[in-house]
């Protein structure tokens, strides 16, 4: 698990480096509720995992998200997590690898 929290402007990115994480883990992401129309990539070990538009209704609370990785991302034990924004700001405030199992749970 590894804490974050950033405020991202408008063309730029923010990374976390050697984040723990098993094999079959899922990536975790919590974001402020109001955020909504926010555009951006997350990407795991340089490679695309998904684009996001956050398109919740707005609350005033915080917003987990969950993001299945794929099988081979957490080889090593560690991966590479970076967010890059497109025509939108954006605002962290965790991320965290969760085993599978836990994910379902939680």
């Amino acid at each position: 698990m590894a804490g974050i929290s950033a405020s991202l402007p408008v063309q730029t990115w923010s990374e976390i480096s050697a984040m723990k994480a098993e094999p079959g883990a899922i990536l975790q992401i919590t974001y402020w509720g109001q955020d909504t129309r926010k555009s951006f990539d997350i990407e795991v070990n340089g490679k695309l995992l998904t684009h996001e538009t956050l398109a919740f209704d707005p609350l005033g609370d915080f917003r987990a998200v969950d993001y299945a990785l794929p099988p081979d991302a957490a080889q090593g034990g560690n991966i590479h997590v970076r967010f890059v924004t497109k025509n939108s700001d954006l605002a962290l405030f965790e991320a965290r690898t969760l085993r599978a199992a836990a994910a379902k749970t939680a």
